[in-house]
């Protein structure tokens, strides 16, 4: 029964550390970082898929 109860207050101290590292996380500079990788892979994947693709479509009109 106390190795229950250890264990519990453990595993409530583990989730209270990882929301708070999760809401670090969100609140600081890596989630900027994250935001503007997701965003330059965004904008490349429009240059080299999607104008190619564009000119194609014009040319076989």
């Amino acid at each position: 029964m106390i190795n229950e109860v250890t264990s519990t207050k453990i595993n409530r101290k583990v989730e209270v550390i990882e929301k708070q590292s999760f809401l670090d996380f969100i609140d600081g500079d890596g989630f900027d970082r994250l935001l503007s990788y997701t965003l330059k892979g965004l904008f490349y994947g429009v240059i080299f898929f999607c104008i190619p693709y564009f000119i194609f479509i014009m040319m076989s009109l």
